[in-house]
Parts: C-alpha cells; structure tokens; sequence
C-alpha cells in the first residue's frame, strides 16, 4: 500500500515544494497588496503570474481531471459569456478594464485548481493564517500607523496607501476560518490557535467593517449548527460558543466605544441610518439597480459596464454587492452560470460535510450583499480553496476505499 501511494497509484501525488511555497506567499501577501502596487501590475499579480507559468510549464502535459475540470466548468464558461458581451456592451473601456481583471483571476483559478495535486494544501492555509495574523497584529498593536478615523475605525497604512478596510476584514476572516477549521481537525497545538483566533477577530473588528462582522457571524453560525448535528464534534462547537462569548468579552473591553456605537450599534450595524439620512448608500445604488435589470434583464449590460449603466439612472459608483453586480452585467444568463458555480461549491462541500469549508464560503457569499467582490482576489482564493478541498476529500476518501 505505500508503493502504491507513493507511485501515485491510487490518486496521490507528490507535492512540489516550489508551487507550494508559491502558494503560500500568494496567500500570505492577500491583506497588503495595495503597498506593493506598481505600474505593471501589484506583487500578487507578479506571483499569479509566476504560478500560473510554473504551472504551465512544469504538469501542463499531465492528463487533467474531468471532474476538476467539471467543477469550475460554470465559471469558464462565465467569462466566455463576459467575452462575448464585448458585442453589446456600450462602454468597451469599462468592458476592457474589467474583463482583464476577471480572466486574469478565472486563469489562475482554473491553472491551481486543475493541478492542485501538486500543491501542499497545508501550506495554502498556513498562508492565509500568517497574512492574517500580521494584518491583526498591525492593527491591535500599531494604532499610530493604522488609525483611519476619528470614530476609532482602524485599517492598515504602508507607504503612505490606505487599505480598504472592508477587504482587509474579509480576508482576515478567511484567515479565522482556517483557523476554525484546524481546532476542529486537529488535536495539538489548540491553545495556539484558540489565541490566534482571538486576536484575528479583535484586529477584524478594529476594523470597523459591518459587512465582515455580519457575514462572518452567519458563515461562523452555519458551521457549529452543522457540527452541533454530529455527536463527534458537538463538544467542540460547544466549545467554540464560549469561546466566542470570551471574545465578546474582550472586544467590549478593548475596543474603543466611539467605534462600538458608530459602526457595531443596533442603529447602524445594517446602515439604516445612512439611507434615513438621505445620503448616498448602498440602499440607493441598489434601489435604482434594479431599474437598470428591468431595462435589460436577459443578457445585461455586459461586462463590466455596471458604471457606466448606474451613471444613466443614479450616478457613477460601484455595486457594493455582488449578485446586482452579475445581473446588471450578465442579465439573467450571466447572473445563472455564475451563481451556479458557487452553489455547485456549497453543496459540494456540504455533502462531503466539510463544514468549515463551507462556512466559510457562505461568510464570502454573505460579504459579497454589500461588496463588489469579484474584482477582489480574496474572493477567487476563497474558490479556490473550496474547490480544492472538494477534490482533496474526494482524494482522501478513494484512498481509504482502496485500503
């Protein structure tokens, strides 16, 4: 039986160290992108590229998977969609602009996940743990390079560059959740993570982003009811609820209140405060969005022409959420394909009962209601990862079958 794994005979194959490392660079630089910004492109382009080439040059002959191949099938057949929406689109500048960012991401998805055999998965979610990690620590621990506002909102600031810190949030969050997913997994190492987690939730809500709280409360709440139903980690998602009323405990003694009352208050946790006032908000952009699906709900506007269909009806802004995004773009087609391809994920994830997985993918599809996620490539990884660990269990369990 160790031959025949070591051969590869029955579906294992050995990683390689370089794509592996490459992996975990691209995923530990996710939170500071903006500081290393360049006119040819930001750091995690130049390490897509390099991914996507080692890739191509090193297993492009192997034979690839159909059903790694099937399972991003509704993605790839997106952004031939998004490809041809350059006939109707009105703006090819917007068309142009947009559609560069999305096949660039769609090939690196598509490169990592068809070959993902090769790489050390351990290594993409200690990645994710370590980006995260320093972004928290940033945030908890150098307050004087990090303020944002005099509401005691926080984000991080490297060479003079403001990060959004919504995004900054989300992807501290996929780090919380690769942290979940090991003290559900594994026996060692748990008061290690146990104070990981505390302090990517406090550096989270330094933050002050009420989109990556909401999203990460219901990502984190569909997971323990799930693990609540299986008698073998019912005492661990018991667990996790007190740890997290600790951690409730500790954000009201540290956080700055100006900061609890302007961003985490019942008043303003869901913005109604914002569309009360009259002031330009995310409830208005959606409001008159919707205007612009009746006008052309079948094929949309076409790729990346959400700016330049709003400035018709509102003014010129971003979606500030995903699924209006895809609609007034793609129209109902695009919007069917696309989502199609994240449920595909979720369901898969949830009849292998990789329920981490599957929080956290809810949580980036919770995140995407009041962002525009798809040009952002914390929400590719979170694919990524979803669609790799699909495969892997897939992989794990043919293996047990065969012994």
């Amino acid at each position: 039986m160790q031959n025949l794994l070591k051969t590869g005979a029955i579906g294992k194959t050995k990683n390689d160290l370089i794509l592996s490392v490459l992996m975990f660079l691209y995923c530990a630089l996710l939170p500071f992108e903006e500081a290393f910004a360049y006119s040819f492109g930001s750091i995690l382009r130049i390490f897509g590229v390099l991914i996507i080439a080692y890739i191509f040059f090193s297993f492009i002959s192997e034979p690839v998977k159909r059903y790694n191949l099937f399972l991003l099938a509704p993605f790839i057949i997106w952004i031939i969609y998004s490809a041809v929406s350059v006939i109707w689109s009105d703006d090819f500048s917007w068309w142009s602009y947009f559609f560069k960012i999305y096949i660039s991401q769609i090939a690196l998805v598509v490169f990592v996940v068809l070959y993902c055999e090769h790489i050390n998965f351990e290594y993409l979610k200690n990645g994710l743990i370590v980006g995260a990690v320093i972004a928290s620590a940033m945030l908890i621990l150098m307050p004087a390079s990090s303020q944002l506002t005099e509401e005691g909102r926080r984000t991080i600031i490297i060479f003079d560059k403001v990060f959004d810190p919504n995004i900054v949030a989300s992807i501290i969050s996929l780090g919380l959740f690769m942290i979940i997913g090991k003290i559900f997994s594994q026996k060692s190492r748990k008061k290690l993570y146990i104070f990981l987690m505390i302090i990517l939730a406090i550096g989270m809500l330094f933050t002050g982003s009420r989109g990556a709280l909401i999203s990460l409360v219901a990502g984190f709440g569909v997971q323990l009811f799930l693990q609540m139903k299986k008698k073998n980690t019912r005492k661990k998602a018991l667990f996790m609820v007190f740890l997290c009323v600790v951690i409730v405990i500790v954000a009201l003694a540290v956080l700055p209140s100006e900061l609890i009352l302007s961003r985490f208050s019942k008043e303003t946790l869901f913005g109604f405060n914002e569309l009360a006032s009259g002031s330009h908000n995310r409830y208005t952009i959606w409001k008159n969005a919707l205007t612009l699906i009746w006008k052309a709900p079948i094929i949309g506007y076409g790729c990346g022409n959400f700016f330049s269909a709003i400035a018709t009806v509102y003014r010129e802004c971003a979606s500030h959420n995903l699924y209006i995004l895809l609609f007034v773009e793609g129209g109902v087609i695009g919007f069917l394909i696309f989502v199609y391809g994240l449920a595909k994920l979720l369901f898969g994830a949830y009849k292998r009962q990789l329920y981490s997985v599957l929080g956290m993918l809810f949580s980036v599809l919770v995140m995407a209601i009041t962002l525009d996620s798809i040009t952002y490539k914390y929400f590719w990884v979170a694919i990524i990862f979803s669609a790799i660990s699909i495969i892997k269990s897939d992989e794990n369990l043919t293996v047990k079958q065969d012994e």
